[in-house]
Protein backbone atom coordinates (compact mmCIF):
# COMPACT_ATOMS: atom_id res chain seq x y z
CA UNK A 1 0.00 0.00 0.00
CA UNK A 2 0.86 3.04 -1.07
CA UNK A 3 0.73 6.89 0.09
CA UNK A 4 -1.49 8.87 -1.80
CA UNK A 5 -1.64 12.53 -2.24
CA UNK A 6 -4.91 13.54 -3.79
CA UNK A 7 -5.41 16.69 -5.50
CA UNK A 8 -8.76 17.23 -6.21
CA UNK A 9 -9.46 18.42 -10.13
CA UNK A 10 -11.25 21.49 -10.61
CA UNK A 11 -13.61 20.17 -13.54
CA UNK A 12 -14.57 17.20 -10.82
CA UNK A 13 -15.49 19.92 -8.22
CA UNK A 14 -17.64 21.95 -10.74
CA UNK A 15 -18.86 18.55 -11.90
CA UNK A 16 -19.99 17.70 -8.83
CA UNK A 17 -21.43 21.88 -8.04
CA UNK A 18 -23.25 21.62 -11.29
CA UNK A 19 -24.80 18.43 -11.41
CA UNK A 20 -25.51 17.36 -7.73
CA UNK A 21 -25.85 14.11 -8.75
CA UNK A 22 -27.95 12.10 -6.21
CA UNK A 23 -25.68 8.50 -6.49
CA UNK A 24 -22.44 7.36 -7.51
CA UNK A 25 -23.84 6.19 -11.26
CA UNK A 26 -24.20 9.17 -12.32
CA UNK A 27 -20.53 10.40 -12.03
CA UNK A 28 -19.69 6.92 -13.17
CA UNK A 29 -21.27 7.20 -16.54
CA UNK A 30 -20.37 10.67 -16.91
CA UNK A 31 -17.10 11.33 -15.93
CA UNK A 32 -15.65 7.87 -14.32
CA UNK A 33 -13.15 7.64 -17.14
CA UNK A 34 -11.26 10.68 -16.87
CA UNK A 35 -11.48 10.58 -13.31
CA UNK A 36 -9.45 7.27 -13.46
CA UNK A 37 -6.92 8.15 -16.10
CA UNK A 38 -6.57 11.55 -13.67
CA UNK A 39 -6.43 9.69 -10.65
CA UNK A 40 -3.90 6.72 -12.52
CA UNK A 41 -1.69 9.61 -13.64
CA UNK A 42 -1.80 12.57 -11.40
CA UNK A 43 -1.95 10.66 -7.90
CA UNK A 44 -1.27 7.29 -8.16
CA UNK A 45 1.58 6.65 -10.89
CA UNK A 46 -0.30 3.98 -12.45
CA UNK A 47 -0.62 1.83 -9.28
CA UNK A 48 -3.41 0.26 -7.72
CA UNK A 49 -3.31 2.58 -4.64
CA UNK A 50 -3.30 -1.00 -2.00
CA UNK A 51 -1.50 -3.64 -3.97
CA UNK A 52 0.63 -1.29 -6.04
CA UNK A 53 0.35 -3.16 -8.96
CA UNK A 54 0.57 -1.48 -12.43
CA UNK A 55 -2.74 -0.09 -13.62
CA UNK A 56 -4.25 0.95 -16.71
CA UNK A 57 -7.38 3.10 -17.00
CA UNK A 58 -9.59 0.33 -18.54
CA UNK A 59 -8.14 -2.84 -16.21
CA UNK A 60 -9.16 -0.61 -13.15
CA UNK A 61 -12.28 0.97 -10.99
CA UNK A 62 -12.86 3.31 -8.59
CA UNK A 63 -12.85 2.22 -5.01
CA UNK A 64 -15.13 4.30 -2.10
CA UNK A 65 -12.21 3.08 0.43
CA UNK A 66 -15.34 4.05 2.82
CA UNK A 67 -18.18 1.28 1.07
CA UNK A 68 -21.13 4.08 0.13
CA UNK A 69 -23.50 1.75 1.91
CA UNK A 70 -21.89 1.98 4.99
CA UNK A 71 -20.98 6.10 4.74
CA UNK A 72 -23.55 7.45 2.18
CA UNK A 73 -22.23 11.01 3.01
CA UNK A 74 -18.23 10.13 1.48
CA UNK A 75 -19.53 9.08 -1.56
CA UNK A 76 -18.19 12.14 -3.70
CA UNK A 77 -15.64 12.72 -0.84
CA UNK A 78 -12.42 13.34 -3.45
CA UNK A 79 -10.50 12.00 -0.77
CA UNK A 80 -12.38 8.67 -0.93
CA UNK A 81 -12.04 8.22 -4.07
CA UNK A 82 -8.84 5.61 -5.15
CA UNK A 83 -8.49 3.62 -8.56
CA UNK A 84 -8.04 -0.21 -7.38
CA UNK A 85 -7.18 -3.18 -9.41
CA UNK A 86 -9.88 -5.58 -9.98
CA UNK A 87 -9.20 -8.97 -8.76
CA UNK A 88 -11.29 -10.72 -6.39
CA UNK A 89 -8.27 -12.05 -4.37
CA UNK A 90 -7.05 -8.96 -3.13
CA UNK A 91 -7.15 -5.21 -3.27
CA UNK A 92 -10.31 -3.50 -2.89
CA UNK A 93 -12.97 -5.67 -4.19
CA UNK A 94 -11.79 -8.31 -1.71
CA UNK A 95 -12.13 -5.44 1.20
CA UNK A 96 -15.10 -5.02 0.52
CA UNK A 97 -16.57 -8.42 0.50
CA UNK A 98 -14.11 -8.71 4.35
CA UNK A 99 -14.59 -5.18 5.88
CA UNK A 100 -17.65 -4.68 8.45
CA UNK A 101 -17.96 -0.90 9.45
CA UNK A 102 -16.54 -0.98 12.49
CA UNK A 103 -13.17 -2.09 10.57
CA UNK A 104 -12.40 0.97 9.48
CA UNK A 105 -11.11 2.63 12.47
CA UNK A 106 -8.38 0.13 12.05
CA UNK A 107 -7.91 0.52 8.53
CA UNK A 108 -4.62 2.15 7.20
CA UNK A 109 -6.25 5.28 4.78
CA UNK A 110 -3.83 5.68 2.14
CA UNK A 111 -4.36 9.34 1.97
CA UNK A 112 -4.56 10.20 5.50
CA UNK A 113 -1.73 7.99 6.97
CA UNK A 114 1.58 6.72 5.41
CA UNK A 115 1.32 2.92 4.72
CA UNK A 116 5.71 3.17 4.90
CA UNK A 117 5.93 4.24 8.54
CA UNK A 118 3.48 1.39 9.31
CA UNK A 119 5.17 -1.42 6.74
CA UNK A 120 8.12 -3.59 6.35
CA UNK A 121 8.99 -6.00 3.80
CA UNK A 122 10.69 -9.15 3.39
CA UNK A 123 13.07 -9.46 0.86
CA UNK A 124 11.42 -12.40 -0.01
CA UNK A 125 8.33 -10.39 -1.11
CA UNK A 126 5.88 -10.55 2.08
CA UNK A 127 4.71 -7.50 4.18
CA UNK A 128 5.63 -7.39 7.69
CA UNK A 129 3.51 -6.00 10.45
CA UNK A 130 3.84 -5.97 14.46
CA UNK A 131 1.33 -8.24 14.96
CA UNK A 132 0.44 -6.18 18.29
CA UNK A 133 -0.56 -3.46 16.23
CA UNK A 134 -4.70 -3.60 15.06
CA UNK A 135 -4.18 -0.90 12.23
CA UNK A 136 -0.99 -3.08 10.48
CA UNK A 137 -2.72 -6.13 10.72
CA UNK A 138 -6.25 -5.46 10.06
CA UNK A 139 -5.31 -3.56 6.85
CA UNK A 140 -3.08 -6.12 5.87
CA UNK A 141 -5.76 -8.72 6.13
CA UNK A 142 -8.64 -6.78 4.70
CA UNK A 143 -6.93 -5.95 1.32
CA UNK A 144 -5.33 -9.45 1.51
CA UNK A 145 -1.71 -7.92 1.03
CA UNK A 146 0.03 -10.48 1.34
CA UNK A 147 -2.27 -13.22 -1.06
CA UNK A 148 0.58 -15.39 -2.85
CA UNK A 149 0.64 -14.05 -6.31
CA UNK A 150 1.72 -10.83 -4.61
CA UNK A 151 4.69 -12.22 -2.40
CA UNK A 152 5.78 -13.96 -5.87
CA UNK A 153 5.87 -11.14 -7.52
CA UNK A 154 7.79 -9.12 -4.96
CA UNK A 155 9.92 -11.71 -4.48
CA UNK A 156 10.75 -11.69 -7.95
CA UNK A 157 11.29 -7.97 -8.13
CA UNK A 158 13.67 -8.37 -5.03
CA UNK A 159 15.74 -10.76 -6.97
CA UNK A 160 15.77 -8.42 -10.07
CA UNK A 161 16.96 -5.58 -8.14
CA UNK A 162 19.68 -7.09 -6.64
CA UNK A 163 21.59 -7.76 -9.83
CA UNK A 164 20.44 -4.34 -11.25
CA UNK A 165 20.93 -2.38 -7.95
CA UNK A 166 24.36 -0.43 -8.18
CA UNK A 167 23.94 0.05 -11.49
CA UNK A 168 20.72 2.26 -11.27
CA UNK A 169 18.61 4.95 -8.87
CA UNK A 170 15.63 4.09 -7.17
CA UNK A 171 13.87 6.23 -9.05
CA UNK A 172 14.58 4.40 -12.43
CA UNK A 173 13.92 1.11 -10.51
CA UNK A 174 10.35 2.03 -9.67
CA UNK A 175 10.32 3.15 -13.68
CA UNK A 176 11.66 -0.22 -14.73
CA UNK A 177 8.96 -2.16 -12.70
CA UNK A 178 6.06 0.32 -12.81
CA UNK A 179 4.85 -1.62 -9.49
CA UNK A 180 5.55 -1.94 -5.46
CA UNK A 181 7.41 1.11 -5.51
CA UNK A 182 7.19 1.30 -1.51
CA UNK A 183 8.58 -2.51 -1.91
CA UNK A 184 11.75 -1.27 -4.24
CA UNK A 185 12.51 1.75 -2.07
CA UNK A 186 12.43 -0.58 0.85
CA UNK A 187 14.63 -3.34 -0.57
CA UNK A 188 16.80 -0.55 -1.87
CA UNK A 189 17.11 0.39 1.84
CA UNK A 190 17.70 -2.68 2.72
CA UNK A 191 20.25 -3.47 0.86
CA UNK A 192 22.11 -0.25 1.71
CA UNK A 193 22.18 -1.34 4.82
CA UNK A 194 23.58 -4.28 3.95
CA UNK A 195 26.72 -2.60 2.01
CA UNK A 196 27.00 0.02 5.31
CA UNK A 197 27.52 -2.85 7.43
CA UNK A 198 30.08 -5.11 5.21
Amino acid sequence: MKRIIKNEPRWYTDFIDQKQPKEWGAVSQEIGHELRVYMLREEQHQQCAYTELHLEPESAHIDHFKKRSFFPRATFDWENLLTSCNSEEYGANFKDKMVKKHDYKYLLHPVRDDPQAHFTYSMTGEILVDEHDLRETMTRERFNLNHRSLVEQRKQIAFQIRAMYHQVSVDELIECFGKFESFIKSVCINLKLLDASA
